[in-house]
């Protein structure tokens, strides 16, 4: 039996990842596929659209046998500490391949890339340190070290989901693992368009702006595979559409409560954004507003999103030292299986190194007591407080 290991967020589940995941399977002709699935929130700093266990069912529906959770101290983060979390959770589930979607669709460049890093020459080394002297993000200082290093080699390190893939590659030969990687070309849309079109496969991008724009889920109907769609017209039905305007005034009290010492002790804070946080935010009215009233060249959209969404789950400096982020995940939660999926923690369960969690147990880590947290935080965007769902009283999901 062997294992096909996806990392995905599902924000929605499109036709795009649907063609990801057949093409995965063709590569690898494997028996059971396993992805590392974002939970609440997501790494762009935004709750997703439908919950997780939603988004778990639209997965098994497609040919996921097991759906396990990136804990939210990893899924919230940059590329490299999200590739670590979800690519350690893959290695400790024993998968044989991984396959992730990329803009170049060629694996080789990316493994020249990582043995560079894993190599860390005294030249890179001096180029990094003169990014991040500029003020650039690690992530950001890591892209430009590398053009600058490999300036004489065709392929640019530019890309959203090739940087991902370079980490993914990076933190699995770190590790020492076993499992082979490939990579499917990205099919017709990229990660960041922003509209749909004629055609069959669209960005999750368009899909979502297209839903929060119109408001009309008949829209999305050619883009999405027939359970997603079925299960979105269920969710909007029951008012589980989430946004980040669903979370503006809570934000804004949690903001106009603190003052510039507590803002600056939150995870990530640049020097001086707490000032622009803390003066700005009275004269936002959504949540839009607030982050063009905050966004500069300095500070990206997505920055500014993970910033906000670190400041809304109360994720400080300290928590995060205490959290033992780079120690790597520290269970392996269940979200969902099939028949098939099931098999395989059955045969494996007795092997793993970290603990099964499928019922949230009364003594919690950390890592553990922030994500219930996040799920909890997560409910109150709905405004119908009689669907909110109890994190405790929620069962993996079994599709037979």
């Amino acid at each position: 039996m062997s294992t096909l290991g996806v990392i995905v967020e599902y924000n929605p589940l499109h036709n795009g990842h649907l063609y990801h995941l057949q093409q995965a399977k063709k590569i690898t002709n494997a028996d059971t596929t396993i992805a590392v699935m974002s939970g609440s929130f997501l790494q762009r700093g935004e709750p997703a659209i439908v919950d997780k266990w939603t988004r778990t069912n639209m997965a098994l529906s497609q040919g996921i046998d097991l759906v396990v959770e990136l804990p939210v101290i990893y899924s919230t983060q940059a590329a490299d500490w999200f590739a670590f979390g979800s690519t350690s959770l893959l290695h400790h589930l024993k998968v044989d391949h991984f396959v992730f979607g990329s803009e170049a669709g060629s694996i080789a460049p990316l493994h020249r890339i990582a043995d560079v890093l894993l190599e860390e020459p005294p030249l890179l080394k001096k180029h990094l340190k003169e990014s991040l002297s500029l003020g650039h993000s690690y992530p950001k200082a890591v892209s430009l070290s590398l053009q600058r290093y490999l300036e004489h080699e065709a392929f640019q390190l530019s890309k959203p989901n090739d940087i991902l893939g370079l980490q993914y590659i990076y933190h699995l030969k770190k590790m020492n693992s076993p499992i082979a990687i490939n990579t499917v070309k990205r099919h017709a849309a990229q990660y960041h368009d922003q509209d749909l079109t004629s055609q069959t496969i669209a960005s999750a991008t368009a899909i979502r702006k297209r839903i929060f724009t119109n408001k009309k889920i008949d829209d999305i109907e050619a883009v999405v595979p027939k359970s997603t769609f079925i299960l979105f017209h269920q969710a909007c039905h029951q008012n589980r559409i989430n946004a980040w305007e669903n979370f503006f005034n809570a934000l804004k009290i949690i903001i106009l409560g603190k003052d510039y010492q507590q803002l600056q002790e939150i995870h990530g804070m640049v020097e001086g954004f707490e000032r622009r946080v803390k003066d700005l935010i009275i004269e936002a009215d959504t949540f839009e507003a607030f982050v063009q009233l905050l966004k500069t060249k300095r500070y990206t959209m997505t920055k500014i999103q993970r910033t906000l969404l670190y400041i809304l789950l109360d994720l400080t400096a300290s928590k995060v030292k205490k959290i033992e982020v780079e120690k790597g995940p520290q269970y392996i939660r269940i979200l969902g299986f099939t028949e098939k999926g099931r098999s395989y923690l059955n045969k494996i369960k007795h092997d793993l190194e970290l603990p099964l969690i499928t019922n949230i147990p009364r003594d919690k880590s950390p890592m553990l007591e922030l994500d219930i947290a996040a799920a909890n935080i997560y409910e109150t965007g709905f405004q119908q407080p009689a669907t909110i769902k109890m994190e405790y009283k929620q069962a993996p999901i079994y599709l037979r």
